[in-house]
């Protein structure tokens, strides 16, 4: 995401149950843009967000999460 400036080793995430992941980060304030990939041996995929997660436009008929730290 935009607080790694988009490095594709990313963070490691938790898988806490189908589809929900947890981490923790230190962030400073501000707006923050998000992708999680998915990955499985050899095998790669870009999860698609719920809902409930607000996300805008990634520039490329995609979408981003995003994420607003008080």
């Amino acid at each position: 995401g935009s607080f790694n400036n988009w490095n594709k080793e990313g963070i490691p995430l938790t898988e806490q149950s189908e589809n929900t992941f947890t981490t923790q980060l230190s962030l400073e304030m501000g707006a923050y843009e998000y992708k999680v990939l998915r990955v499985r041996g050899d095998s790669e995929e870009w999860l698609e967000f719920s809902n409930e997660v607000y996300t805008v436009s990634d520039g490329f008929d995609n979408e981003n999460a995003m994420i607003l730290v008080e």
